[in-house]
């Protein structure tokens, strides 16, 4: 089999401990942490964490002073004007509006992480996803090339028969037709394989550098798990309707008066006069009647929380049900594997004996050729139901919120 190798170079790894001639061994964990590492959709949440984070300095700052200052001054043909100013601003009461802006940016901030969270897991899994599809494609470019090894073998037995006359023209054409199937599959399953290759790439986020080869898939610890619902999904969720609420509080603040403390120092000038002056006082604001706006306002914002709490519930639902669809589907997976290693040890026993019969000139070495490749289809479809059981697994890992390692969700 042609030998596929992946060209990766992983910046998680330490470079001295490479050489450019070297091949290294990949492991789906290093592909997954290189992802979560260096791949932009990380980085972009983390971005999305700083903004969450500013956005609680700016709430909190916006409870403290703010000084401002202001300057003009106008020239005309027979007078020259300058007013100076300078004014500090308290906020004492604003019904409650800049501690519930406070507290949604937190629910934001929140939010935000753990929404991080959970793409770092689809992005986990969407790694091991491709991952696995690399090594089913693997397993199925094998399973071809001997496959077409076999054919030929064939073709060249049937060809010389047809010279001997024992066997007509027509069998033979079609016996390389199928050859020549056999031979297209095998290019676009290798042409399929080199994409999966180069996604697996973009995932990771690395520059191809060095050598690597996939891990083979580990065919042990397949047992069923307790599936349990993404504790971050369900704090993400909470923390939206916590905005909400907030909202409510923020609309609701317009019905109470807002009043501050204000510091003034002015300063101006003209032909006729000069005024220096400073003064310190209260100001209230209350907006008595504006047709029923904030009414209506916080009645939306109500209705908006209520849809919250609703979709909440809906989700969680659609979450569940999910998990134990997946559940269910993986005692089938499990079935299934079980069923193919049985199928493999009947038919290395059967390979065993086919080699003894070989020796003892009983079989033809196309017949033992025949059951060698019966061999190879029974690995191939182990190979093939062990990865589909990992990607299911991975799937209920994800939804579980476990298929990141040193994770902390609760």
């Amino acid at each position: 089999m042609k030998k596929w190798t992946f060209i990766l170079c992983l910046f998680l790894l330490p470079t001295q401990m490479l050489h450019a001639n070297e091949i290294h061994l990949l492991t789906l964990d290093e592909c997954v942490d290189s992802a979560l590492t260096y791949n932009m959709r990380v980085q972009l949440g983390e971005l999305d964490n700083f903004e969450a984070e500013e956005g609680i300095r700016f709430s909190t700052r916006s409870m403290f002073p703010v000084l401002s200052t202001s300057f003009y001054g106008a020239i005309s043909t027979d007078d020259s004007v300058y007013a100076f100013d300078v004014r500090a601003d308290q906020p004492l009461f604003m019904g409650g509006e800049l501690l519930a802006k406070k507290r949604k940016a937190e629910s934001v901030l929140e939010q935000k992480r753990y929404q991080n969270n959970l793409d770092k897991s689809e992005l986990a899994l969407l790694t091991s996803q491709v991952f696995y599809e690399i090594k089913t494609l693997e397993a199925e470019v094998k399973l071809l090339e001997e496959q077409v090894v076999f054919l030929n073998k064939q073709a060249l037995v049937q060809t010389k028969l047809a010279e001997q006359g024992m066997n007509i023209a027509s069998e033979v054409l079609s016996h390389k037709a199928e050859i020549k199937v056999k031979e297209i599959e095998l290019e676009d399953k290798q042409r399929e394989l080199e994409l999966r290759y180069d996604y697996l790439l973009q995932l990771t986020g690395v520059n191809p550098e060095y050598s690597y080869v996939l891990e083979d898939i580990k065919t042990n610890s397949l047992s069923g798990m307790d599936a349990n619902i993404h504790s971050s999904f369900v704090q993400m969720l909470d923390a939206e309707i916590e905005q909400s609420k907030q909202n409510v509080k923020i609309a609701k603040a317009n019905f109470f008066p807002k009043a501050g403390l204000v510091a003034r120092y002015r300063n101006e000038e003209d032909s006729f006069y000069e005024k220096d002056a400073f003064e310190a006082g209260v100001l209230v604001k209350w907006n008595i009647w504006d047709f029923g706006q904030t009414q209506s306002d916080v009645k939306q914002k109500k209705i908006k929380h209520q849809k919250r709490l609703l979709n909440k519930e809906i989700v969680l639902q659609s979450y569940n049900f999910e998990l134990q669809k997946l559940s269910n589907k993986l005692k089938t997976k499990e079935s299934k594997v079980e069923l193919a290693e049985e199928q493999l040890r009947l038919e290395e026993e059967n390979f065993k004996n086919a080699n003894t019969r070989k020796m003892q000139g009983d079989i033809s070495s196309l017949t033992f050729e025949q059951i060698k490749l019966t061999l190879s289809n029974a690995k191939t479809a182990l190979a093939k139901a062990i990865i589909d059981y990992r990607i299911t697994e991975s799937k209920i890992l994800h939804l579980s919120g476990k298929l990141i390692k040193g994770t902390v969700y609760e």
